[in-house]
């Protein structure tokens, strides 16, 4: 019975640490240096409705969203490096900028090759993907 006890409290403690380790890892992914003034308090990984739903009304929301969501595999020195085009590479950009803002958005919505629907970002609208490949197409 004892050793019941003892394994439950480690396993209870080993459950506690990583949800602390966890939280811990995942607070705010922005620390006022990538995002634009006044973005800074935007809360992103506890409420990603309401996170969008800030972006309302905002000139810079293809940045932010970018910044969140799309430089993870389309920044320069992307955290996941897959075949994705890279921001700076005018030569993919330009070839992906003749095939429409339309067809970018159908392909982004449905995702392509190892891109998840949407980009992984299920909680922007229509209009915020569109402003995030706009941001990316202008960047190259």
């Amino acid at each position: 019975m004892k050793n019941k006890w003892v394994w439950a409290m480690i396993f209870l403690l080993a459950a506690v640490l990583g949800v602390i380790v966890s939280l811990w890892s995942h607070r705010n992914d922005f620390d006022g240096r990538e995002l634009p003034s006044g973005a800074a308090n935007m809360r992103t990984y506890h409420y990603p409705a309401q996170w969008s739903k800030q972006l309302k009304g905002r000139k810079d929301v293809g940045r932010i969203v970018f910044r969140s969501y799309c430089i993870t595999c389309h920044g320069r020195t992307p955290k996941i490096p897959l075949s994705a085009p890279r921001i700076g590479d005018r030569r993919v950009w330009s070839g992906l900028e003749r095939l429409g803002i339309d067809k970018l958005l159908a392909m982004t919505i449905q995702g392509v090759a190892a891109m998840p629907a949407r980009g992984g970002c299920f909680e922007c609208s229509d209009d915020q993907l569109k402003s995030a490949i706009q941001y990316m197409i202008k960047a190259r």
